[in-house]
């Protein structure tokens, strides 16, 4: 059986780099940053979607990852550029993220083999 595990690899951070260079067109810092955590996170939750749909755990985990990835950048950028409000958002977005992560991971693992 085919393992598009390579493929997606390239892909994937072809695809977040896109979506960065798209979030500049929306305006300067910090208005830019968060909305490529925005795109990233809609680009995680769609291949989510996906992969619940034909039940593909290599593109389960890719969107898990690409989740992390919006974790990361919002725990080390965005909320480095933000305000106290903006920050305590961020950090109950990331929580939201981190429990919804948890939960997918654990539906994952039981899908069969």
């Amino acid at each position: 059986s085919y393992e598009p595990g390579g493929l997606l690899a390239a892909a994937l951070p072809q695809a977040l780099v896109g979506m960065y260079r798209i979030s500049g067109f929306f305006g300067e810092a910090p208005a830019s940053q968060y909305f490529t955590s925005l795109l990233w996170s809609l680009f995680a939750l769609s291949l989510l979607i996906w992969a619940q749909a034909i039940k593909d755990r290599t593109l389960a985990r890719a969107a898990v990852t690409v989740f992390g990835l919006v974790i990361l950048k919002v725990l080390v950028v965005d909320i480095v550029i933000s305000s106290t409000g903006i920050r305590i958002v961020c950090l109950l977005v990331v929580g939201g993220m981190l429990y919804f992560g948890g939960l997918l991971l654990r539906q994952i693992n039981k899908w069969s083999t």
